[in-house]
This record gives C-alpha cells, sequence and structure tokens, in this order.
C-alpha cells in the first residue's frame, strides 16, 4: 500500500486538533520519508542479554532473534517500514531475578544503553526505562536518574512481579512519583509465578501474557488507583490483552452482586477509556472493532514488538487492512504518540 498525505482539510477533519497537525508536518512534507512511531520495541543491550539468568530463560528462536539485533539492522528495518522513532523498553525476562544489586545494575546498563542510541542517532530511538521493581527504593533512584539525567520519554514495567501486581500497596511509592511527574508509563506483560506452565505446550506468551494485563488493568480499576494517580499516563500492550472480552461479565456482576459493585467504579466504561493502548499483535478487525467500541482512537497506538515478535512489517500491514481512514492511520501510527509525549514530539522536530 502506497502511503500518501492527506490534505489538512482532511487531517483536522479527521483528527480535529491543529496541534497533532503541526506534529505530523515533517512527514506531510515528505511523504516518503519515515515517519510512523512504535511504541513497542525491544533493543538487545549486550550487557542484559549477555547475562546468563536472562538468555537462559529464553526460548531458542527468540535468544537467535536477539543475538542477531544490532542498531544498524534496526534503522535498516526501520526505513524499510517507514518508521521514524521506535520507543524501546526492556522485554521478558526483565531484570528482576530476586537480586537487589543484580536488579539495580541491569536497570542502568539497558537505560544507559538506549540512551545512547538516543545520542548518536537523534529522532530515531525514544526510551521507557527499565525500574529494578519490586525493589522501590531502587526504582525512585532510577527513575529520578532516568528522567531527570537521561531524558526518557516514560517509565516501562511488567505487568506484574512474582505475585504482586502494579497496584499492590507495595508499589504505591512509585506510582505517587510517577503521578507527580505526570509520567507516561509503558506497562509490558508478565506471565506471573502461579501460572506459567499452566497447559502444556501452550506458551505463557499466548495465553498468559494477555491474561496478566487483563488482570493488572482490572486490579488497577477495582482498586480505584485511577482516581489515586489521575496524572499518570498508562499505555498497556496488545490491546489490553483480554479486557474488552470481560468488560460483558463485569457489567453483569455489577449489576447482580453487591460485593462487586461496592468495588466497581461509577463508570467501569470511562475507566477503561482512560487508558492508551498499542496493537502489537493484536491489529485485526476484532480486537480493533472490540477496542473501538470501549476506548477512543486517539488513545490507540502503533506497536510492533519487534525483534521478539519477528519482523515490524506484518503488524504494520495487518493495521492497514482493518478500515481506518487515513487520517485516523494517521493518529494510530504517529500522531497520538506525539500528543501523549511532548519531549518526543520535539525531539522529532529537531530532527526533522
Amino acid at each position: 500500500m502506497q502511503w500518501r498525505p492527506v490534505t489538512r482539510r482532511k487531517f483536522l477533519a479527521g483528527t480535529g486538533s491543529a496541534g497533532a497537525l503541526l506534529a505530523a508536518a515533517p512527514w506531510l512534507r515528505a511523504q516518503t520519508a519515515p515517519f510512523r512511531i512504535d511504541v513497542h520495541y525491544h533493543p538487545i543491550a549486550p550487557g542484559w542479554i549477555g547475562e546468563d539468568v536472562v538468555s537462559s530463560t529464553m526460548a531458542r528462536e527468540v535468544i537467535g532473534r536477539a543475538k542477531a539485533w544490532t542498531p544498524q539492522l534496526a534503522l535498516e528495518e526501520m526505513d524499510r517500514n517507514q518508521v521514524e522513532t521506535v520507543v524501546c523498553s526492556v522485554a521478558n525476562p526483565g531484570i528482576w531475578f530476586g537480586d537487589v544489586a543484580q536488579g539495580r545494575r541491569l536497570a542502568r546498563t539497558c537505560n544507559e544503553y538506549t540512551a545512547r542510541l538516543m545520542a548518536d542517532h537523534p529522532g530515531r530511538f525514544g526510551l521507557f526505562a527499565a525500574l529494578p521493581l519490586p525493589d522501590v527504593e531502587g526504582s525512585l533512584a532510577e527513575l529520578t536518574y532516568a528522567l531527570d539525567v537521561l531524558k526518557a520519554d516514560g517509565i516501562g514495567l511488567f505487568s506484574s512481579y512474582g505475585d504482586k501486581w502494579l497496584a499492590d500497596p507495595l508499589f504505591q511509592p512509585v506510582f505517587e512519583e510517577l503521578n507527580r511527574r505526570k509520567a507516561v508509563v509503558y506497562v509490558h506483560p508478565m506471565a506471573p509465578n502461579c501460572c506459567r506452565h499452566l497447559v502444556p505446550d501452550i506458551p505463557a506468551s499466548l495465553l498468559e501474557y494477555p491474561m496478566d494485563t487483563t488482570r493488572t488493568i482490572l486490579q488497577w480499576i477495582l482498586t480505584k488507583s485511577t482516581a489515586r494517580y489521575p496524572d499518570l499516563r498508562l499505555i498497556f500492550s496488545h490491546d489490553g490483552g483480554y479486557i474488552m472480552g470481560a468488560l460483558g461479565r463485569l457489567q453483569i456482576l455489577d449489576d447482580t452482586q453487591e460485593s462487586m459493585r461496592a468495588m466497581m467504579p461509577e463508570s467501569f466504561r470511562a475507566e477503561v477509556a482512560k487508558f492508551y493502548y498499542e496493537n502489537s499483535s493484536s491489529a485485526d478487525a476484532v480486537t480493533m472493532a472490540s477496542l473501538r467500541a470501549y476506548v477512543p482512537l486517539s488513545h490507540v497506538l502503533l506497536g510492533t514488538d519487534s525483534p521478539f515478535i519477528g519482523p515490524m512489517a506484518p503488524n504494520i500491514a495487518q493495521l492497514q487492512k482493518i478500515g481506518l481512514s487515513k487520517a485516523e492511520l494517521v493518529g494510530v501510527e504517529r500522531g497520538n504518540a506525539l500528543a501523549l509525549m511532548p519531549r518526543l514530539n520535539r525531539k522529532l522536530r529537531s530532527s526533522a
């Protein structure tokens, strides 16, 4: 599919935002130049993949792709797929393996590696910085360094840590500080301790990752965390996992069970619509139709999960086939990310 820029009138009609038009202006001036922003991307820091406890947990297929990755190969693939910027986060298995010193070291290693990519290739890489949760003290120190010194675009967390999900009271100091900073927080799924090998031959990435994202969203809403941290901007992977499929059952429980009603917010629909969602491995018509029934399209972002899930091209191609207008695609593939992350916006404009 050949991409052609829309007119200014059509773009404004589709987005309702003059600011979004200005943010997209560099791409509109050069239709053949890379313009997409991928918010779900995993660079491979040598100091991370070289850690035995990291590489030993990966499947052979995944470890092969990871070890073959280089910044130059990444840039070549980005150019082939008209991706201007990837916002980087640490992939599974993450950086926490029960050792405080190791977790802090790996967080700093991964964050500084991506910061070097940002400096070496202006406008091409962004950073969702890793934190060594459940180490709260180390996480507070690292988020300060990442946001203030490395100028990260946000923070990257996992949906759970061992047997604790993000709304657990243990993590409250970290989220209080992130809320104070009005931070963007990208949430990548993780298989919790309880559920990694429940069904033989079904990998956790296929079933438990989207389920754990769903658990995290439900816990966040039912603990009133959206009200406790109103200035956080949360991005959930894979269009929120199975959350959209769970909404009908939640509504029935809310209508019929007093105990559930006491936990529910005034409007579950409104709570779900406050979050942002990226569409890696989920940019199909059925999933997107379900998502759009509850969430404004301005809260939907492009993600590819490359290189771990494979090349960028299939996910991007799938997104083109689900019936979005050109103006809507501009938002999902670029404009919504720019509106969410002003620091990234300035970085792109300065490199255009």
